[in-house]
């Protein structure tokens, strides 16, 4: 389990191998995607979003249906295919801050290698950030960029010539296109691509994971490195108006090992990792992170399967940068995080439809330390101590501190998807979601569309 961004990750994006959404979750359930932090809502249902399963002629006879199947989806593994869907992306915070939207154009390429056991899949994703409008308070204006000397100067001069140097109408807006290039067979993946290159600050990303199986084990170990996308500062980067100065663009470099053991109907996992986030002008960090989980099969027939588990999860920063003045990184990183979840994922098929639906609820404790307002530069750090204590209607700073906190609350969401098989060649999926986690709330929604180029 761990706290998602909500997205299609880059390596697996809408063209992976199909898979039926009624067989076993065998992905792993701790694997970070390209936001960052997933909190798993159970063992996902696979490495992609589409199945073959609502496709598949129903057949009276069990087993002649398995073999249709496995023609089915040996004919799909061995065909090119062409993906392209439309994602939006929303989550919470204040305006010009930490609030997001996000919309996505996912156009994927997938060519079939070695007689369909593997494939290399090209991918480019035209994003577009926003964060919104920064509110206008002596509060929040000071808690961006280098704002808070702007003011200062501004209260000082009266002609406010400093004025139009405060990041406020055209902050947080980014648009761009991420490359990826996927090599993926039964055991191994790697990607290489850039988090969308128009941005402020893009990065080189990518990965590479080895999933081998002995008996009903399988081991994972993979090193990855991907944006974190809690944020336009952590994704894209921002600019500074008074400085002229770039911060931003965080990429977290992260190491991770895992068990998966399938014991007739029930899957157990457990694994840990570490991770070094970096970024332009931002303040390093390191995470420690681990969870174990497991779940079980409790009803399955032709058509339908629920599964029902348990997550836990921990993981902890060095440094809490989840702020927004010069020097900070703009994401989720507390110093200690706990959660426990109980996910329930039912999936099925029927005619030419198929769906994969799971909702989990829990609970979770986190710590934060608190924060200097920039913690990169000392100089710009004790000019703003000198300015702590000022409480003004066009400057409000009680500290040159950000405060810490400590939250214990519920957490949960669900994510849902249905599938259409328009014909052998085409189809189409809408998937949604929504999750409450961490300090945030996010949502999601996207549609899809997949096409096979093979003989009709």
């Amino acid at each position: 389990m761990r706290l998602q961004q909500l997205k299609i990750s880059r390596g697996d994006a809408i063209g992976g191998d199909e898979t039926q959404a009624t067989a076993p979750p065998t992905a792993n359930p701790f694997r970070r995607d390209a936001y960052g932090h997933a909190l798993s809502l159970g063992a996902p249902p696979g490495e992609n979003g589409y199945s073959t399963a609502g496709s598949v002629p129903e057949i009276s006879d069990q087993m002649l249906s398995s073999i249709n199947g496995q023609i089915h989806t040996l004919s799909e593994d061995m065909a090119p295919s062409v993906d392209a869907g439309l994602g939006f992306r929303v989550r919470s915070g204040t305006p010009g801050m930490g609030a997001l939207t996000e919309a996505s154009v996912p156009i994927v390429g997938r060519i079939p290698l070695q007689a369909g056991t593997s494939a290399l899949t090209f991918t480019a994703t035209p994003t577009f950030l926003t964060s919104g409008h920064l509110p206008q308070t002596g509060y929040d204006i000071p808690r961006f960029g280098t704002n808070l000397f702007a003011l200062e100067r501004n209260l000082q001069n009266q002609n406010n010539s400093a004025e139009h140097r405060i990041n406020t109408d055209t902050i947080g807006r980014e648009a761009g296109v991420a490359p990826d290039v996927r090599f993926a067979n039964n055991w191994v993946s790697a990607d290489v691509g850039a988090s969308p290159l128009g941005f402020t600050l893009p990065n080189v990303i990518g990965g590479v994971e080895f999933a081998p199986r002995v008996g009903p084990v399988t081991f994972r170990v993979s090193g990855e490195r991907r944006s974190i996308t809690n944020s336009v500062l952590s994704y894209g980067g921002m600019t500074d108006a008074l400085t002229g100065k770039k911060w931003g663009g965080v990429v977290t470099n992260h190491f991770h090992g895992q068990v998966e053991a399938t014991l007739g109907n029930t899957i157990v996992y457990g694994g840990g990792g570490y991770a070094i986030q970096t970024g332009h002008h931002v303040q390093s960090n390191t995470e420690v992170e681990g969870g174990l989980g497991a779940n079980t099969l409790v009803y399955r027939n032709r058509k339908h399967e629920v599964r029902v588990g348990v997550n836990l999860t921990y993981f902890g920063y060095k440094h809490n940068e989840d702020f927004y003045t010069y020097g900070q990184g703009g994401y989720f990183s507390p110093q200690s995080y706990f959660a426990a979840t109980v996910p329930v994922r039912y999936s099925g098929h029927s005619g030419l439809f198929d769906w994969d639906v799971t909702g989990s609820i829990g609970y979770q404790l986190f710590h934060e330390h608190s924060s200097a307002f920039f913690p990169t530069n000392p100089v710009y750090q004790a000019l703003a101590n000198g300015l702590a204590g000022v409480s003004t209607a066009e400057l409000s700073l009680e500290s040159a501190r950000y405060p810490g906190d400590d939250v214990g609350s519920l957490v949960g969401g669900f994510d849902g998807r249905v599938g259409y098989r328009v014909s052998h060649s085409l189809r189409l999926d809408l998937s949604g979601r929504f999750q409450k986690a961490g300090n945030w709330d996010e949502g999601g929604a996207m549609i899809s569309a997949h096409y096979l180029i093979m003989d009709q």
